[in-house]
């Protein structure tokens, strides 16, 4: 029985937090948001997405999956909030971005250089 390499369910898991942050990010806000702050629901959000991007990338033949992960991460969330600006019940935010940033930096940050 063959097994499957790791990268697949990096790649998965990838996918799935990616659909996760995107129906948060174009649904209408739910009642009792807010009670952790926006901003740090952003970082968290983006610092998972760069844990699992450079997790994925470590099993591909990239030269430098940390930053790959980063612009990734960060053209995702460019991406997302192009898509809440065309909406009416959201609103795109440049600091959202730079907040979508810190987190994805934060992440590759503290997964070190062991692995790139």
């Amino acid at each position: 029985m063959a097994t499957r390499p790791p990268a697949r369910a990096a790649w998965l898991l990838v996918g799935l937090w990616a659909a996760v942050i995107l129906l948060f990010s174009v649904t209408a806000p739910l009642p009792g948001t807010g009670i952790i702050p926006d901003k740090v629901v952003h970082v968290a959000a983006y610092a998972l997405l760069a844990f699992l991007l450079r997790r994925g990338l470590l099993a591909s033949p990239v030269a430098a999956p940390a930053v790959v992960a980063v612009l990734a991460a960060v053209a995702y969330g460019a991406l997302v909030e192009g898509i809440q600006s065309i909406l009416p019940w959201r609103r795109a935010e440049w600091w959202d971005l730079g907040a979508n940033t810190l987190g994805a930096v934060i992440a590759v940050v503290a997964g070190g250089r062991r692995a790139g």
